[in-house]
């Protein structure tokens, strides 16, 4: 949808839901996953050493509880995932999510600003302070008001949103298990890398108070 924006093409909910299952079904039939994370998630040793990899040595010397039934396509993804996860815990990584943008600018605040001079602090506090997405806050009224910050960009009006291709690939039930599939390797680090974002956010406000 984003290099779509980028490029100024317009595709309809059902070229964009199709392209998506031909994409997802294609990769599944050559018994592939979704792996764009590993990307920047695994060091460079690490990725030249995932690219000569032997399975039957990696199986050999891994232990696992993994399903030794599994195909080699799929124990690769897991050991990738969880390698990249092992990266995520040693490297003291500091995790933002894009879904959460005010939560993770108030990670990185207490990172950048924690112990430093005064005169430090005050400018980069007008820094975050104008950053900082705009957070709506619920008044007894039911009324909305907003904090500081940058407005998030809005839809534009026709153009397809991810929930909308989410929710209409969702209708397909033979289709569900088969993306499924495909991204839960990826899935497995997402789900890592929001329990860590909520430890460090709970950390940060606790040290704000």
């Amino acid at each position: 949808l984003y290099q779509n924006k980028v490029k100024n093409k317009v595709h309809t909910l059902e070229q964009i839901v199709a392209r998506v299952k031909e994409e997802v079904i294609n990769n599944r039939a050559q018994d592939k996953y979704w792996d764009k994370s590993l990307s920047y998630l695994l060091t460079p040793k690490q990725m030249v050493e995932n690219d000569h990899l032997n399975v039957g040595k990696l199986r050999s010397s891994v232990v696992t509880t993994m399903n030794t039934a599994q195909s080699d396509s799929s124990f690769v993804a897991e050991t990738r995932a969880k390698l990249a996860i092992h990266n995520l815990r040693t490297f003291n990584t500091i995790i933002g999510m894009t879904e959460n943008m005010h939560e993770s600018m108030s990670i990185l605040k207490q990172v950048f600003l924690h112990d430093h001079s005064a005169s430090l602090n005050d400018a980069g506090q007008k820094v975050f302070a104008k950053y900082t997405p705009i957070k709506e806050i619920m008044l007894h009224d039911n009324s909305t008001s907003v904090k500081g910050g940058v407005q998030a960009n809005k839809s534009v009006k026709g153009e397809v949103s991810t929930d909308s291709v989410i929710e209409e690939l969702a209708t397909d039930k033979r289709f569900t298990p088969i993306f499924e599939e495909y991204v839960k390797y990826e899935q497995m680090i997402t789900d890592y890398a929001w329990k860590m974002h909520n430890l460090q956010y709970r950390a940060a406000v606790g040290n704000e108070r």
